[in-house]
């Protein structure tokens, strides 16, 4: 009887034990999967599979300790409709090799701003993370539609906080990226952007934008552009165009009409081969003080080959219209066209 009672003894004393241990481990919450080949929690066939895919998205809102959705490679889910976000904390993720592709002939026509992927309602969202596979906008399938338009940006949320985007591929686009308005706490990071219809990441209204290690080729108007927006930092990019009619405007794009943009910080970017400037601060629209415009920091940069646009005169290597007190430091340019710097339009106060 001792013996058995020191042995349930020793039992209970090393559950006891390990008990704090165990609760204080944070359960990793389950991931749902979408697949084309069977293997998935919700399964696609090809036709329409933004439907599996918003099903899964659903569910993951519905239950808390659901999180991510998960889409598995090798497969092109093909879309005729928006892929919605439908709560907080979310993340959608997959394979490099899952492709998620606006189908032939979309038919959204006359109806900008309805993106690939966007936010179901009208409630703000919060701590989103989009990463990890392949977006194709299937430009040449929809060439009734104009790029620059607002149609079939890849990726565009109103009001939403701590959003993330990364290892992203994104190409052959009508639209934007990464549209983001009243946007806060935004990642934007090492993602290939190539030859969309607009911007790569456009944040207006934004407060707390960071962008870097992207690699990104413009086709109709910007890499990295903000307007508006403040506590910006736009770092270790690699940017250019591609070259034809519509090569595009600047690789940056700082722009100003109305609130106080001055915390902005543009650094260790290459930008080159641009059809518009390589950097580009424009402030416009109504009068404003100067505090208002000022103190952008723009340091160990390399311009090259910036302003290849012969049909136009305000290309440089970086072009300052509207910005007041801006330091230029430390940074190269090598055969950019019209001059390194130019201060346009400068106001005479």
């Amino acid at each position: 009887m001792n013996q058995k009672f020191i042995i349930s003894f020793l039992i209970v004393c090393l559950i006891l034990i390990s008990m704090p241990t165990a609760l204080c481990k944070t359960p990793t919450a389950p991931i749902v999967y979408v697949a084309g080949d069977g293997s998935g929690d919700f399964n696609c066939d090809g036709k329409g599979d933004e439907v599996q895919i918003n099903q899964a998205l659903k569910f993951v809102a519905e239950n808390s300790a659901y999180t991510t959705v998960h889409l598995k490679g090798p497969f092109t889910y093909t879309i005729n409709s928006t892929i919605y976000i439908q709560g907080s904390n979310t993340i959608l993720e997959g394979d490099s090799d899952a492709v998620v592709k606006l189908i032939d002939r979309a038919g959204w026509t006359n109806k900008p701003m309805i993106p690939l992927i966007g936010k179901y309602g009208d409630s703000k969202i919060t701590n989103v993370t989009i990463s990890g596979f392949e977006i194709d906008g299937n430009h040449d399938g929809n060439t009734g539609h104009s790029k620059g338009q607002g149609y079939y940006n890849m990726i565009y949320f109103t009001n939403a906080k701590n959003i993330t985007v990364c290892n992203m591929y994104m190409h052959d686009g009508h639209g934007d990226g990464l549209r983001i308005n009243y946007g806060e706490n935004i990642q934007f990071y090492n993602n290939k952007i190539y030859k969309l219809g607009h911007d790569g990441l456009y944040a207006i209204e934004s407060k707390n934008v960071e962008a870097w290690n992207n690699t990104i080729t413009c086709r109709t108007n910007s890499g990295l552009r903000v307007w508006n927006s403040n506590h910006v930092k736009f770092h270790d990019n690699v940017i250019d165009s591609y070259l034809d009619r519509n090569a595009g405007g600047p690789g940056i794009q700082i722009e100003k009409t109305t609130g106080v943009m001055n915390d902005i910080e543009v650094y260790n970017n290459t930008i080159h081969n641009t059809f518009g400037p390589g950097l580009w601060l424009i402030g416009y629209d109504s009068s404003y003080s100067k505090e208002e415009a000022r103190n952008v920091h723009i340091h160990h940069n390399i311009f090259y080959s910036t302003g290849t646009n012969p049909s136009i005169d305000w290309v440089a290597g970086i072009v300052i219209s509207g910005f007041y007190d801006t330091l230029i430091e430390n940074n190269v340019f090598d055969g950019v066209y019209h001059s390194a710097v130019i201060h346009m339009y400068p106001d005479d106060k």
